[in-house]
């Protein structure tokens, strides 16, 4: 099945976990917009159940919150790119995360003004709410 084969690719990528009940050594990452579309709960399923105790997950997103987000969205049916994607806010993927077994999350957050605006880099700052890309850090519960 497909959702078997994604497993498999998540397995691969984070190390060698061939065993049902194996552990990773490294750390999986994603970026939810493309790469898992509808399947965010799934992955924050697997990734805890690969991940050693004291692992991390990592995940890069577009906040659907965000202007940028709501651009996204409204553009997405003509998107080749996003067409199939399921956009997330912040807070829903920290709701999903915590109901996954992680806690500690750590957000850093860019991309505060509108993309025609940006003519350099954009240091991250901590937290959500002003950033359209969000990143997430966040440790499996104990």
């Amino acid at each position: 099945s497909i959702a078997r084969l994604r497993r498999a690719t998540l397995r691969r990528q984070a190390g060698s976990c061939d065993e049902e009940d194996q552990q990773c050594p490294k750390l999986p990452t994603c970026q939810p917009v493309r790469a898992v579309r509808h399947e965010l709960p799934s992955l924050s399923r697997e990734a805890r159940r690969v991940l050693r105790p004291s692992g991390a997950l990592v995940i890069g997103l577009i906040d659907r919150a965000s202007p940028l987000g709501h651009e996204y969205v409204a553009q997405q049916a003509d998107n080749v790119f996003y067409r199939d994607a399921r956009f997330y806010s912040g807070t829903e993927v920290a709701a999903l995360l915590e109901a996954n077994g992680f806690h500690d999350l750590i957000w850093l957050q860019t991309i505060s003004a509108p993309l025609s605006q940006i003519r350099e880099i954009e240091p991250a700052s901590a937290g959500t709410g002003r950033g359209s890309f969000l990143a997430v850090r966040a440790r499996i519960r104990p």
